[in-house]
């Protein structure tokens, strides 16, 4: 109970919660009610939050949907909830159907006092971010200048040809090549008898064959979506 009324009370500056949670808060005023990642939000979970927020006199809460309408949507599963629109976010209805919001497209610029579009993309390389950005955001993405990053050193090894194509091999010697797609199959996935997740040692064997080819990269990201994965990866 001392906790809800330290949320509560007047003295508190900044509440974080989440949209669901929001409908524990009884009304207060608010200056502004932030909700991240509006655009994979349902309009009704959106709508929580936002009524938590009274207006005090003669000011107004702000309210700022932060998002992106181009990415992952809300996950609705019910086809009836989604034919009747559930499945559209209030950020991404407002930028497609209400004026201020929309992209003036004689000009490819936003009403100011309603969107702020952030242009620079700091997590990928140009050669890729190319395409989503002429795919989605009408090639107005940037890439931002970096400091001098030490550039991918493949080493020149021999290759192991039941692990690796002589297609795949021939992309190393390519430094503006960014992505590789390469198949597993056929792989085939195990767990041990004490455990209940997953992990793949065709994946493991690729994933280490590349690393023994990438030289001078101290931080690496892995992803995976299994523990088992992780673990074995780790003690490879």
């Amino acid at each position: 109970m001392s906790v809800y009324k330290c949320l509560v009370s007047k003295s508190t500056r900044c509440v974080i919660t989440t949209c669901l949670t929001s409908a524990t808060l009884p009304p207060r005023r608010f200056d502004f009610c932030f909700i991240d990642e509006a655009g994979q939000a349902t309009e009704p979970d959106i709508l929580i939050p936002i009524s938590r927020c009274v207006k005090s006199g003669h000011v107004t809460p702000q309210i700022v949907l932060a998002g992106d309408p181009e990415q992952l949507g809300p996950v609705v599963k019910s086809p009836y909830s989604r034919y009747f629109g559930l499945g559209l976010s209030l950020l991404d209805r407002l930028m497609k159907n209400d004026k201020n919001y929309k992209r003036n497209e004689s000009n490819g610029n936003y009403c100011n006092y309603y969107v702020i579009k952030l242009l620079y993309n700091y997590r990928t390389v140009e050669s890729i971010l190319k395409i989503t950005s002429a795919l989605f955001y009408h090639s107005e993405l940037l890439v931002p200048p970096l400091p001098d990053q030490p550039r991918l050193n493949i080493k020149n090894q021999t290759t192991d040809q039941t692990l690796i194509s002589s297609e795949i091999q021939s992309l190393f010697n390519k430094p503006k090549v960014p992505i590789i797609f390469d198949n597993m199959e056929p792989g085939g996935e195990q767990r041990h008898s004490n455990s209940f997740s997953w992990f793949n040692p065709k994946e493991i064997i690729k994933i280490m064959f590349y690393l023994r080819k990438i030289n001078n990269y101290k931080n690496i990201g892995i992803i995976t979506p299994y523990k088992a994965q992780v673990k074995v990866i780790n003690i490879t």
